[in-house]
């Protein structure tokens, strides 16, 4: 069975209504109203948040898988959005050093091994000045022993309820120490709530409410968003 590289985006679709709410929350909001840039997404998948950055910047999307690469060009394409996808790895970024504006990185470096050089990769990219977006899913919430069940039940019967392949997770201080080791310094430090989710909107309330007390200590969640400069 071939391993899937890249997940979570196959299905978007652009609308009025997401263009309207997307800007105001995780992990866009950092970057609203932001124009005549020139950013790159690091582990783009199909293209959603390309599309969002591309209306008014010079955006690059960084795509390990090679049919996501060509697709999410397509896409785009088709949707009158001139983008640059780019087929490479995140620990070896194909740029020269400080070539842009804006690093943004969603929830991609804790799906494979050597998460920091990856970072470094981002800083060494990334402008004298300029901002970084990465995020990663925290480690102490009550998300991880979900993970963990959906992934026995896979193994035991045969299903797919568990669909990210490989997944790691970190405390605050391990994800802060890996963006100082790198050179950047944090602005801003946020953690997201456990969100409903799509296929079982009561389990990721259930667990919303279980998780509460470990995010309002600042260790709960289920990412963890650090805005950078260099």
């Amino acid at each position: 069975m071939k391993q899937k590289l890249s997940f979570g985006d196959e299905y978007w679709k652009p609308n009025k209504e997401d263009e309207r709410d997307i800007w105001n929350n995780f992990p866009l909001k950092y970057f609203k109203g932001i124009r005549d840039k020139k950013i790159i997404e690091i582990g783009s998948g199909y293209g959603l948040y390309l599309y969002y950055f591309s209306k008014e910047n010079d955006v690059t999307g960084l795509e390990i898988d090679k049919e996501r690469v060509k697709e999410s060009a397509k896409r785009l394409k088709d949707l009158k959005r001139k983008i640059k996808a780019v087929q490479g790895d995140a620990r070896k970024l194909p740029f020269k050093d400080k070539e842009f504006d804006i690093v943004f990185c969603h929830g991609v470096i804790e799906h494979f091994d050597g998460s920091e050089i990856a970072i470094r990769e981002g800083y060494r990219v990334l402008k004298n000045g300029g901002a970084a977006m990465y995020s990663v899913p925290a480690r102490f919430s009550f998300f991880v022993p979900l993970k963990i069940i959906q992934k026995i039940i896979d193994s035991f019967f045969g299903t797919n309820l568990w669909r990210c392949g490989y997944e790691k997770s970190f405390t605050p201080w391990e994800f802060r120490k890996m963006l100082k080791n790198s050179g950047f310094k944090i602005i801003k430090f946020e953690i997201s709530e456990i969100p409903d989710g799509m296929r079982y909107p009561f389990v990721g309330k259930m667990l919303r409410l279980l998780d509460k007390p470990f995010w309002l200590l600042g260790i709960g969640g289920r990412f963890m968003y650090a805005l950078c400069e260099k």
